[in-house]
């Protein structure tokens, strides 16, 4: 096996290992400026419930922030089987980023409204419902950070499991059927192909050697 062709067979393997596309697998609905907010710092802890169609593995979440002339930098998040607790799939400090495709909107309440995003190491997470959890929301100045509501279809409380109304959020992942099993890390097909080609590059010296 010459260079050209492990080199080829490398690169082969590093597209068939690439994951598809993330997608929207639960959509709470769009983020309304109009309407009212609940912190997610100073204390405050906001649940909100969401189901999964199908076994998936969840990577991220877009959702609708609240800040006055700031921006929301990390947050605290878990997805749990029970507002505000019961059995914890996954936890973590997540730095967050604003959508570039959405325009901010400075409301009547005078709060600054962006749609804001973070990803989650990948988590598998079987069909059926639960609840993702927001707080400790960090913003640049140490103002205040809200999760905007939008009275979507999913349930929604408050410390002290107080019911609220429900926020705007989506939750991103790839659905079971296209998550792939098994697949080589890219690091691993990458040190695999070097030694492919070292291998290569040593048995043409061998052969020069024996000529």
């Amino acid at each position: 096996m010459n260079s050209r062709i492990a080199t080829i067979l490398v690169a082969s393997c590093l597209l068939a290992a690439a994951p598809a596309s993330a997608a929207v697998l639960y959509d709470n609905g769009a983020i309304i400026s109009a309407n009212d907010s609940y912190p997610i710092n100073f204390g405050f802890k906001v649940s909100d419930s969401f189901t999964l169609a199908s076994d998936s593995t969840v990577t991220g979440v877009n959702f609708g922030g609240w800040t006055l002339g700031d921006l929301i930098d990390t947050v605290d998040w878990s997805i749990t089987s029970a507002p505000l607790g019961g059995t914890s799939f996954g936890t973590g400090t997540a730095n967050v980023s604003i959508d570039p495709g959405f325009t901010p909107v400075t409301n009547g309440l005078g709060f600054d409204v962006n749609a804001y995003s973070f990803t989650i190491p990948a988590l598998d997470l079987t069909a059926g419902g639960y609840w993702l959890n927001l707080q400790n929301g960090v913003t640049a100045n140490g103002t205040l950070a809200a999760w905007g509501i939008n009275g979507g279809p999913s349930q929604a409380f408050q410390n002290g499991n107080i019911p609220i109304s429900s926020e705007s959020f989506q939750i991103i992942g790839d659905v079971a059927t296209t998550v792939p099993t098994h697949v080589p890390e890219p690091a691993s097909l990458v040190l695999f192909g070097t030694g492919l080609i070292g291998l290569a590059g040593l048995r043409r010296v061998r052969q020069r050697k024996t000529a």
